[in-house]
């Protein structure tokens, strides 16, 4: 059941991910230019929605502590801020389809950043994996001849810096205990932090153009505007509840290896919708990342069959060793209101 439930929130995260590619190109081709106001936008309205759902009975979050402030919350807002930032600029001087295939590096630089947290192990085998994922990328963008170098140079960086807050993120949701965050949570408390980040530089460089172009917009442009960038907004908050989500049910890496597959769907989007140029090599190369992907998948399936057969093999023994066992199985009883568990015998 629980693989079924994480198929589930990836078909929703491709869905939510994909809408608002092609929302905000649409947004930021000629009709609302400002890419660092969107994004600031959207974490304002992530924030807004995480406080009203954390009000609700049931949904109260436990209060911010100042290490996990410092640690964690403050260097993944600024990372959010300076990804999705740099990726809308990005998106405005590069193609759809190129800009998708460039985000195709992102686990290579998540696991350059969890190895050196200790979120992940390096392994050879994992490395061949993401390399067969970088040679792709290479042989798709090789045959790429209608980019800007500051776009490529953006993109670049706001996948190193999606790396570097997968990794934290995932230390975040997975780590001990005492420090653990829910996904909304997470949500509540890095929205913010971003939303802040960003938006000194949307008033520095946008707020003049802004205010043109509302001056000389009707009261229809108008609310059309805002009602597309509270879709955007709506859609982005969901979409972090549920990439949170996936990261505490698997691991940062698999959920940017994951992220790949659903870059087919953006490529082939924007191919159809905003005619961009793909040829053979560009088909070539992210086949090959598919492969690689692939081969990263067959590890994880091998290396969880194993983590599984290891964990029932230690709790088959402790249940063995106080001979409380039905069929090879220790059973235990949660007792009411206490923590303590009361063991049964077969």
């Amino acid at each position: 059941m629980k693989i079924v439930h994480i198929a589930l929130f990836i078909v929703l995260w491709y869905f939510l991910s994909s809408s608002i590619i092609f929302a905000t190109k649409w947004e930021l081709t000629d009709k609302f230019p400002f890419p660092l106001f969107v994004t600031f936008n959207s974490n304002l309205v992530t924030s807004l929605l995480a406080i009203v759902i954390t009000r609700f009975p049931g949904r109260r979050q436990r209060p911010l502590s100042k290490e996990s402030f410092y640690k964690f919350v403050l260097p993944i807002g600024a990372c959010v801020a300076v990804e999705i930032g740099c990726s809308n600029v990005a998106l405005k001087l590069l193609e759809v389809s190129f800009s998708t295939v460039l985000k195709g590096s992102a686990p290579i630089f998540v696991m350059f950043w969890a190895v050196i947290l200790g979120a992940e192990v390096f392994s050879w085998r994992l490395m061949a994996s993401l390399l067969m994922i970088a040679i792709g990328i290479g042989l798709a963008t090789a045959g790429e001849g209608e980019f800007k170098v500051l776009g490529l140079v953006l993109m670049i960086v706001s996948v190193a810096m999606s790396g570097f807050r997968w990794a934290l993120t995932h230390t975040l949701l997975q780590g001990a205990e005492e420090g653990r965050m829910t996904p909304l949570n997470a949500m509540l408390y890095t929205s913010p932090i971003t939303g802040l980040f960003v938006l000194p530089f949307a008033l520095g460089f946008e707020i003049k153009g802004i205010v043109g172009l509302l001056a000389e917009l009707s009261s229809a442009e108008k609310w059309r505007i805002f009602a597309v960038l509270l879709a955007i907004g709506v859609f982005v908050a969901f979409l972090l509840l549920t990439e949170y989500t996936l990261v505490r049910a698997t691991s940062s890496l698999t959920v940017s290896v994951a992220g790949i597959f659903k870059e087919l769907v953006t490529i082939v989007g924007g191919i159809i919708i905003f005619h961009d140029n793909f040829d053979l090599l560009n088909i070539i190369g992210f086949v090959v990342c598919q492969i690689g992907i692939l081969d990263y998948i067959i590890l994880r399936y091998k290396a969880s069959l194993g983590a599984d057969v290891h964990a029932g093999e230690e709790y088959d023994h402790v249940g063995s060793e106080n001979g409380n066992t039905v069929n090879g199985y220790a059973l235990e009883v949660p007792l009411d209101g206490e923590g303590e568990t009361l063991t049964t015998k077969g």
